[in-house]
């Protein structure tokens, strides 16, 4: 691919997009600590958004310097237009949170995707070969996730990384995440195959395999049918273009050739690979491939979003809110397990769509759903009117990952991590550069505007910074304070969480308000009174946090304030009706009040 600008020295913008290739590619998806309870969202957050700052600021820096030298044509495109409605949606639907900050989280992780995306297209038009290093940089990283997986799934090494310790999940936490990673990068793979020559091509051939056989070991129902529904879309339209027009040069009929050779012996491949799985992993473990407990789960997850969504129809809950207004909508699940009866507190729907529409509403959905329709147009003109055999491949792979990840959407909760999202945003960046080749614009825009943008981006990425660093602080202590609470060692949890600022991050990852471990501290050492306020700041910041509002109750009445006891227990009954603890607590409380004693310190 060339750079769509003429006249100028692209060396700084070039510089830049390798900084940026090797910061967002071959740093990022490896990025972990062990010091968070997520050991991804955060650090990554905040290490991305540094080096988004990082090159808008020297963009800016040179625009100053020599402001003829930048084409800026490029953000014109009718791609940014959903990207930022969408954003500012999510900003008016913050007024409607009951927790602002976890919405402005939530809202500064959209920035963070619009800024990326905006720099990673500036620099992208830039380089002469900007695909060409990108797709070497997603075949490594993909390579070396793919090899990091396997051999967790083996037990050789990479076990100790932190995670959800199921066999395998290399960097990425889960292993769900891992395929919808691993797939994002199968489009780049692909395209080196195509492209790329020499060890190059041996080494994209390799990682193809090698990424194929770790999405068969990840067994992720969702990406495997995303990979096959997205294949199926797209294996028609690579069949018609090679029909509808035929190469002109010897060059390009090789290339054809050589991905019709791919396509016809690669999907045969893929399928028996995927058969092979279904039917070796039944043998390996005895929970069932095609199980349909998850399936249940979900529909009656998504039942819950649906009834969110009708009581919020326009602008939804809030950014983030999901999560704490879920449990107005019905019980909190159990699941039996070796361990007993596990209580599971939902997250997210496990549908980025229904999660959208019930957190900004139908508005929001349009726009979000409006930036993947304007992404797939613009590959289905590449794909058709584009004389270049190269484009049409990269577009049609590029469009092969998009549908993926759509599908995989449906299922699952990529939105909601950083090395997705920047994933996705090279896969459109890749659409939108190749589609502004093809069909140039020729309207310039004038540096000022240019260099107000920059400076607005560089305002709202040092709020991500700001933010980001005061999240991963407080969840480092509020880490080592839960650990603590578990162990019963209940000074240090009130000098930890006293250490942890609650007003950037109020509630841990399985939505549990800080306060209340707090609370649970000075109750269990005896101090009543900082304990009824730490459960109240915890129903400030969770209003829904069943324990809290127990606890709340609990207080109430071992200080003889019956009246208001009652009502705690009944509100937590409200909602949840089967749960123990605030059954017991009201039928103690209610039993004694008939028989005209005081209450005892008995409650739970």
């Amino acid at each position: 691919m060339t750079s769509n600008h003429s006249g100028t020295s692209p060396g700084l913008q070039e510089n830049l997009f390798l900084l940026l290739i090797a910061g967002a590619v071959l740093i990022l998806p490896f990025l972990v600590s062990p010091f968070t309870m997520d050991p991804a969202l955060l650090p990554r957050f905040l290490f991305c958004s540094a080096l988004t700052f990082l090159l808008i600021l020297v963009l800016s820096v040179h625009l100053v310097l020599k402001p003829i030298s930048m084409n800026t044509r490029i953000i014109r495109g009718f791609l940014f237009i959903p990207l930022v409605c969408f954003l500012g949606v999510s900003f008016v639907s913050l007024t409607r949170s009951i927790n602002p900050i976890e919405g402005l989280f939530e809202c500064l992780k959209g920035f963070l995707a619009v800024a990326f995306c905006y720099v990673t297209c500036v620099l992208l038009c830039h380089s002469e070969n900007g695909t060409l290093r990108l797709t070497q940089a997603m075949i490594l990283t993909g390579t070396s996730l793919a090899l990091i997986g396997i051999c967790q799934h083996i037990d050789l090494a990479f076990t100790g990384i932190p995670g959800h310790h199921n066999g395998i999940y290399a960097t990425m936490v889960n292993k769900n995440l891992l395929a919808s990673a691993l797939f994002l990068s199968l489009p780049f793979t692909l395209y080196g195959i195509h492209r790329l020559s020499g060890a190059w091509r041996f080494v994209s051939g390799a990682a193809a395999l090698l990424i194929f056989m770790a999405l068969i070991m990840t067994r992720a129902r969702a990406v495997w049918l995303g990979m096959v529904v997205s294949a199926a879309l797209t294996l028609p339209i690579a069949a018609f273009i090679h029909k509808k027009k035929p190469s002109q040069n010897a060059a390009e009929t090789s290339s054809s050739k050589r991905v019709s050779r791919g396509l016809r012996f690669g999907v045969p491949i893929i399928v028996i690979l995927l058969v092979w799985a279904v039917l070796s992993s039944e043998q390996k473990t005895s929970i069932p491939l095609f199980s349909s407990a998850s399936l249940s789960e979900r529909a009656l997850l998504w039942g819950k979003t649906l009834d969110m969504v009708k009581d919020h129809p326009f602008l939804g809950v809030g950014p983030g809110q999901w999560r704490i207004v879920l449990p107005r909508y019905g019980e909190i699940e159990k699941r039996v397990s070796s361990e007993g009866m596990v209580e599971i507190l939902p997250q997210r729907p496990h549908n980025d769509y229904l999660w959208v529409l019930s957190e900004t509403g139908s508005l929001g959905l349009f726009f979000y759903l409006s930036f993947f329709g304007v992404t797939a147009v613009y590959s289905l003109r590449v794909i058709f009117h584009s004389d270049n055999t190269d484009h049409r491949i990269l577009a049609l792979l590029m469009l092969f990952g998009l549908w993926g990840y759509m599908v995989i959407a449906f299922f699952s909760f990529p939105r909601e991590r950083i090395t997705h999202t920047v994933f996705l945003m090279f896969i459109v960046c890749s659409i939108l550069v190749t589609y502004h080749q093809t069909f140039p614009i020729r309207k310039r825009i004038h540096p000022a505007l240019f260099l107000l943008t920059n400076t607005l981006m560089l305002i709202g990425l040092g709020v991500c910074i700001i933010v980001g660093y005061g999240r991963l602080q407080a969840e480092g202590h509020a880490r080592k304070a839960i650990s603590a609470y578990r162990a019963g060692a209940w000074e240090q949890v009130i000098v930890l969480l006293d250490h942890a600022d609650l007003r950037v991050y109020p509630l841990d990852p399985t939505s549990t308000p800080l306060s209340w471990y707090r609370g649970m501290a000075h109750f269990s050492l005896g101090h009543r009174v900082e304990a009824l306020e730490d459960f109240k700041r915890a129903c400030l910041a969770h209003p829904y946090h069943i324990h809290s509002i127990n606890n709340i109750g609990t207080l109430y009445a071992l200080n003889g304030d019956t009246e208001n006891a009652i009502k705690a227990y009944r509100r937590a009954l409200t909602l949840s009706h089967g749960f123990q603890d605030a059954l017991e607590n009201l039928d103690l409380l209610l039993a004694r009040q008939v028989m005209g004693r005081e209450p005892a310190e008995t409650y739970d």
